[in-house]
C-alpha cells in the first residue's frame, strides 16, 4: 500500500477521533483536557485529542494533513513516534506548573522531526535549516496565541511542540537503529 493511501488513513482516523470528542463532549469539557487543580489519570491521554474551540481543531486537522502528504510516514512509525510524544508531554505536564493542557499540537511536531532526521541522514543540510526556521517563525510569530472563554483559558504551550518535535527525531533514530541492528545480526547468522 502506497504512503499517500496510509498517510490519509492516518489523518483521516485521528481528524475523526478529535472530532467525535469534541462533538460528544464538548470543547469546554475541562475534565477530557489536562487539569493540574482537578488531576484524572485519563486526562493524559485525552487532553492531546481535545481542542480549545472549533478552529483550533481544524487548524490542527488540516496541518496533520499538509504535513503528512508532505513528509509521508508509516502508520507503525507515526504511531511510535506519537506514543513517545505523548509520554514526554505528559511527563512535562506533570511536573512543570502548566494548569490546562488541550489540543493535538504537540502530536503535529511528530511528523517534521522525523523527516527532519530522514533529512540530515541524507544530508539534506538546507533542508533541514529551511524545516527548522519555519518550525521557529511559527512558534515565535504566528503560534503565541492567547484566548479566552467562560470555561477556560488557552495559550499555545510550545514546549509541547518541542517536545513533539524531539519525539520524531528520537522515533526515527531507534527506528534506523533497529534497522541497523537487526541487518548485523542478520549478517552475522550468514
Amino acid at each position: 500500500m502506497n504512503s499517500e493511501i496510509i498517510n490519509l488513513k492516518i489523518s483521516i482516523t485521528i481528524t475523526f477521533v478529535c472530532t467525535i470528542v469534541m462533538v460528544i463532549f464538548g470543547y469546554e469539557n475541562t475534565l477530557l483536557g489536562y487539569n493540574a487543580d482537578e488531576f484524572h489519570v485519563w486526562q493524559l491521554i485525552t487532553a492531546h485529542f481535545v481542542h480549545y474551540d472549533v478552529k483550533h481543531l481544524i487548524t490542527n486537522m488540516l496541518a496533520l494533513s499538509l504535513l503528512l502528504y508532505l513528509f509521508p510516514a508509516t502508520f507503525k512509525f507515526h504511531l511510535k513516534a506519537m506514543v513517545i510524544a505523548i509520554i514526554l508531554i505528559d511527563i512535562y505536564l506533570y511536573f512543570s506548573n502548566v494548569k490546562y493542557y488541550v489540543g493535538y499540537s504537540g502530536l503535529l511536531y511528530v511528523v517534521p522531526g522525523m523527516a527532519c532526521y530522514k533529512l540530515f541522514q541524507q544530508k539534506k543540510y538546507n533542508h533541514v535549516v529551511l524545516m527548522i526556521s519555519i518550525l521557529i517563525f511559527y512558534l515565535a510569530i504566528i503560534s503565541p496565541e492567547y484566548r479566552q472563554n467562560q470555561f477556560l483559558i488557552w495559550e499555545s504551550l510550545e514546549q509541547a511542540h518541542f517536545l513533539g518535535f524531539f519525539s520524531g527525531i528520537l522515533s526515527e533514530f531507534t527506528n534506523r537503529k533497529l534497522q541497523l541492528n537487526s541487518r548485523s545480526n542478520l549478517a552475522f547468522l550468514q
